[in-house]
């Protein structure tokens, strides 16, 4: 495997992991939601999905068989770009509404919650980590992984309503505001992990005949 083959693997998912350690700096509960989540993973992992569908899908032999052309490479990267997204859609549409903080504990996060319930004056029920709220159609459990200092706030049933979850959403994010968070040890681990493997692969492309990159990068488009 070259060096531009493991740019194009690793590079997108070391990203992610800069993003991570990057949101872990600011000091602050910093919150998304499950379909900007996905996406973000779908876009790491993009990588290593599409080195994989090209060897499984357009082998050599059948290549030399069949003729490739750019416009019908062109074609079927097209193809293969719009069937990953639509599969990355086709799986937020079906997973259950979700909201993830980071930097924070679950006791924060519950803080939160009460003080939104109590301000909105909204009708609700704690059973354990479970949380129905009435009013807004809301059933929810929350999840957390203390060492990374995420919590996660997920759907119980799939029946939700999704404007309740987006007003849950905003009203949340204001409510986090108050908390800080110190930095923490998973935030270096993923700051570090994603700068010296971007660095470890500027410096192999960089070192590398660019004769050798034009091989290895007409290998991958036109096999």
């Amino acid at each position: 495997m070259s060096t531009l083959h493991l740019a194009i693997a690793l590079g997108p998912l070391a990203v992610y992991c800069l993003t991570l350690g990057l949101i872990n700096r600011v000091g602050r509960p910093v919150m998304t939601n499950g379909t900007r989540e996905i996406y973000a993973v779908g876009l790491a992992v993009s990588g290593l999905v599409f080195l994989g569908p090209l060897t499984l899908f357009v082998p050599e032999a059948v290549a030399e068989n069949i003729g490739v052309t750019r416009f019908n490479t062109i074609v079927g990267w097209g193809f293969m770009v719009l069937t990953y997204l639509l599969g990355l859609t086709l799986f937020v549409l079906l997973s259950r509404q979700r909201l993830v903080v980071y930097n924070v504990s679950v006791d924060q996060v519950r803080m939160a919650l009460d003080s939104l319930l109590r301000r909105h004056n909204l009708e609700h029920e704690w059973a354990g980590d479970a949380l129905a709220i009435a009013p807004l159609g809301v059933q929810l459990q929350v999840d957390s992984v203390p060492r990374l200092r995420n919590v996660s706030l997920v759907a119980t049933t799939g029946r939700q309503n999704y404007l309740g979850w987006r007003h849950l959403e905003r009203e949340l994010a204001l409510e986090l505001t108050q908390f800080e968070s110190a930095p923490g040890l998973a935030g270096v681990v993923f700051l570090s992990v994603g700068v010296a493997t971007l660095v470890a692969l500027a410096f192999g492309l960089v070192a590398q005949d660019p004769s050798e990159l034009s091989a290895a990068l007409q290998e991958i488009l036109l096999p």
